[in-house]
């Protein structure tokens, strides 16, 4: 292979447990098509999902309140409302709808099911019993994972999930009857299982090396994480911030890792900061969330303050795949602006004819990526780490790539994408410096989900890529991973925030 092409072809999945078309009742259309079916949404298929939750996230947290406001009129109540934090109806009917489910003894544990999804948008969709309808099934998120079948046999399921399920207040327990953590009922039972004839039920299979990322937990010391809003203060506050003990979401593993940083204003304010990687089965995220949120009611609300911030310091992505013609490929190519440029900042081509052949768009929608041969720099596959790749791209590439745009007469921006190639594996290396913006209540990166890849700013998509003939692996199907971020809110004149790092 002489020469690279890199890019993204969007994924989606399109496996699905049952095909037959059912006659559907009891539905409420809305103007968007999404159907409301015995208090559960329902999508005609994976694709409409998806498109949808892309919709939501890239349209803010305005629309997104707006379009659910039918819905919650007619009797949908979500796992995780889109609602205005100043809507005070809305908000005492979902508390006083979450306090009527404790005191009634019911089995569907509310605060769990809240832990078991990452992704605000997607839990913004299942109702607070962990029900969700996709073409002409229904699927319902459990703690001990998501059960499935026709919606012609809902209860049939609704039965065996609340004698098998529910009744043991959802404990996972081994062959041999022992309680056990989601990470071990995740090795022995992950993946996608028969149950009977009538039922199917998925937990997102073990990675190879255990499930659990390596972190931080819990909260970050009041004392070390204030600043104030001028930007030289900003960012001396950032480099100060400790790295938080982030406390990973309690039921890890049956849907995928996520991990949680909390810095308070006071009781009742704070900024979150969220990494996860999860699999639905029916949707499948990676991303990071800032969040600053108000608490009204007894319930934490996402809502606007006067600046929320959040950078990028690394996102690796590890992938095993060889490359045999590595000595032909070219020590460094620069993508910007649909231009490519050698190490000389000499133009070569656009994108769409570089070599003759079609060139998408990179993992994250960056500024400029990097292609880079890392034997030429002696980087070989014993050398290749994130902490290895992190050091190489701030000692060689950041400045390298400086002198390139400088002869071009641009400026440096502050998201990079590099994309290591050696012999056996492929490395994608991520960094966005900083994005602040005014005004907003969260932002929200999202590496990999079926919408695409992107920053989304204000309020709140899979993938993978191609050199030449050879097709990477699914974005999300990576041998090695290390995030490394912060996450911080200002209100007023004071900053709070969280650094975060996971990895595994």
């Amino acid at each position: 292979m002489k020469k690279i092409i890199t890019g993204i072809v969007i994924l989606f999945l399109t496996v699905l447990a049952f095909t037959a078309c059912q006659k559907r009742t009891s539905t409420i259309k809305s103007s968007n098509f999404v159907k409301l079916d015995n208090g559960r949404l329902h999508f005609s298929s994976r694709t409409f999902l998806s498109k949808t939750l892309e919709k939501f996230k890239k349209s803010g947290s305005d629309y997104a309140v707006k379009e659910m406001s039918g819905y919650y009129s007619k009797g949908f109540n979500s796992l995780r409302p889109m609602i205005d934090h100043e809507n005070e109806s809305l908000i005492k009917k979902y508390v006083k709808r979450k306090l009527a489910l404790k005191s009634s003894g019911s089995k569907i544990i509310l605060d769990d099911l809240e832990d078991i999804i990452g992704d605000d948008a997607f839990a913004g969709f299942v109702n607070d019993k962990g029900q969700l309808e996709v073409g002409d099934s229904i699927y319902v998120y459990t703690k001990r994972g998501l059960f499935f079948a026709r919606i012609t046999d809902s209860s049939y399921l609704h039965s065996y999930l609340a004698r098998e399920v529910y009744n043991n207040g959802g404990q996972l327990k081994s062959s041999s009857n022992e309680i056990i953590s989601p990470c071990e009922y995740a090795l022995s039972e992950g993946g996608l299982k028969t149950v009977d004839s009538r039922i199917m039920r998925f937990i997102k299979p073990v990675p190879e090396g255990g499930c659990y990322g390596t972190g931080g937990g819990g909260t970050g010391g009041e004392n070390d994480n204030t600043g104030t809003g001028d930007i030289e203060t900003f960012a001396k506050f950032i480099q100060s911030l400790p790295k938080c003990a982030s406390s990973p979401g309690t039921l890890d593993w049956i849907f995928g890792s996520s991990a949680i940083c909390i810095s308070n204003f006071d009781k009742k304010h704070r900024v979150k900061t969220k990494f996860w990687d999860q699999d639905y089965l029916v949707y499948k995220s990676i991303g990071i969330s800032v969040k600053y949120q108000a608490k009204s009611w007894g319930v934490w609300w996402t809502t606007k303050t006067d600046e929320v911030g959040a950078g990028i310091k690394q996102a690796y992505f590890e992938y095993y795949l060889p490359i045999p013609d590595i000595r032909n490929i070219m020590p460094q190519l620069y993508v910007y602006n649909g231009k490519v440029y050698n190490s000389r900042a000499q133009y070569i081509s656009t994108l769409s004819t570089l070599y003759g052949y079609s060139m998408f768009k990179m993992p994250f929608k960056s500024s400029l990526e990097v292609v880079v041969n890392l034997p030429f720099y002696g980087i070989y596959k014993n050398d290749i780490s994130a902490n290895r790749l992190n050091k190489f791209f701030w000692e060689t590439i950041w400045d390298q790539a400086k002198t390139v745009l400088k002869t071009l007469d641009k400026e440096m921006p502050s998201d990079i994408t590099l994309v290591g190639l050696s012999p056996d594996r492929v490395v994608v290396n991520y960094v966005n410096i900083s994005k602040r913006e005014l005004n907003v209540s969260k932002v929200m990166t999202l590496f990999d989900s079926q919408g695409g890849f992107g920053v989304v700013l204000g309020d709140g998509n899979n993938g993978g890529f191609a050199i030449k003939n050879i097709i990477l692996p699914k974005f999300y199907d990576y041998k090695n991973i290390k995030i490394d971020i912060y996450g911080a809110a200002r209100k007023g004149d004071i900053w709070k925030g969280s650094h975060l790092i996971y990895s595994d």
